[in-house]
């Protein structure tokens, strides 16, 4: 047995200088040739046996890993904002809706004050007394038919003035309602 192999494998051992093992790990110089100095047991040229830098490669983990931490933050930044976003979207939304009910109240209250004065200058209280009436008594005459009182049909008020047609006086008086009705 020659001293370079393995006492009880009796494989060769490789002896390597270290000194000589550039960054990335193997026994080469700058310009990829292998070094005068690398020991091959074999005779083959330009093959030594590569040695990995643990320190290297614990770097690019760790460049790694923080690069992949930045991205997830700035995700995450990017999702925080959109809800942000989000949030005050919907305050805005929300605010524009009490705007519009508001709006929408005040004009309902103005057109209901409007329709109440319209009512008293286009009416006598006679007038209005009158119809008031005619309504209550047109609305209890489909009630007792089982008729449909509202939309009125022509044929349900040819039947309810055919029944309230006692004179020709008082015919007008229903009429006139009930012309209201058919148009």
């Amino acid at each position: 047995m020659s001293g370079s192999e393995n006492r009880k494998s009796g494989r060769p051992t490789t002896r390597h200088d270290y000194g000589k093992v550039n960054e990335i790990g193997f026994g080469d110089d700058d310009t990829g040739n292998p070094s005068e100095n690398s020991d091959n047991q074999d005779g083959a040229t330009g093959i030594s046996t590569a040695v990995f830098s643990p320190v290297k490669n614990k770097k690019d983990e760790t460049l790694a890993l923080l690069q992949s931490q930045l991205q997830s933050l700035d995700q995450e930044e990017e999702e925080l904002r959109k809800d942000a976003e989000i949030t005050k979207l919907q305050k805005r939304i929300e605010q524009k809706k009490k705007s519009v009910a508001e709006l929408r109240d005040k004009q309902f209250k103005e057109l209901k004050q409007d329709l109440k004065v319209s009512n008293l200058s286009a009416y006598a209280s006679g007038s209005r007394k009158n119809l008031k009436i005619q309504w209550e008594s047109f609305i209890l005459f489909c009630l007792y038919f089982h008729l449909q009182y509202l939309p009125a049909e022509t044929y349900t008020l040819q039947l309810y003035a055919q029944l309230s047609r006692p004179s020709q006086i008082v015919l007008s008086q229903y009429t006139c309602p009930l012309s209201c009705l058919d148009q």
